[in-house]
């Protein structure tokens, strides 16, 4: 999507008819463009992180509202996921449909992410979860052969991982 934000007004406009289109110019004046990411930052009421802003006297998540918008509507038991983890973009191109466990793969990679010290085994211990079952990755003595069979064991498991695969 363009970063122009006369170009981004005029598809919402198109997007959002009749009286909605008056928040266009509204969501428009709050947005800055991050040159370097991508990212629409929305600078105008937060929550958590998110972006808001009130049409008609009701409060709407400004990403999901954009996504409607843009993308069209957002299937039933999908969230909308920020592949880029800027809770304030709202950037289409960064947003996606997912469920609430793809959304969950895709948090911030912490470097000990699924990496714990067993004292009894003087070993970093590698796990993971999903679908409800845990994963064993086995156990190392160096820190950072665990965090690379930690990263490796997500990588198997999980399918929406793109912040940790560099694919953001």
């Amino acid at each position: 999507m363009s970063t122009d934000l006369a170009v981004i007004e005029a598809a919402l406009k198109a997007a959002m008819p009749g009286p909605w289109s008056v928040a266009a110019g509204r969501i428009v004046s709050k947005l800055a463009i991050d040159a370097e990411t991508g990212c629409w930052l929305w600078s105008g009421y937060l929550r958590d992180g998110y972006g808001v802003i009130s049409i008609h006297c009701v409060n709407h998540s400004l990403h999901r509202l954009i996504f409607q918008a843009l993308k069209g509507e957002i299937p039933n038991g999908l969230e909308v996921d920020h592949i880029c983890r800027r809770r304030a973009c709202c950037n289409p191109d960064h947003l996606r449909a997912v469920t609430r466990k793809q959304n969950a793969e895709n948090l911030d990679p912490s470097p000990n992410r699924g990496v714990r010290w067993n004292p009894k085994r003087a070993k970093w211990e590698v796990t993971a979860k999903s679908g409800g079952r845990s994963y064993f990755g086995g156990r190392f003595t160096d820190i950072a052969e665990a965090r690379s069979a930690a990263a490796a064991l997500r990588n198997r498991l999980f399918t929406h991982n793109t912040a940790e695969r560099g694919a953001a």
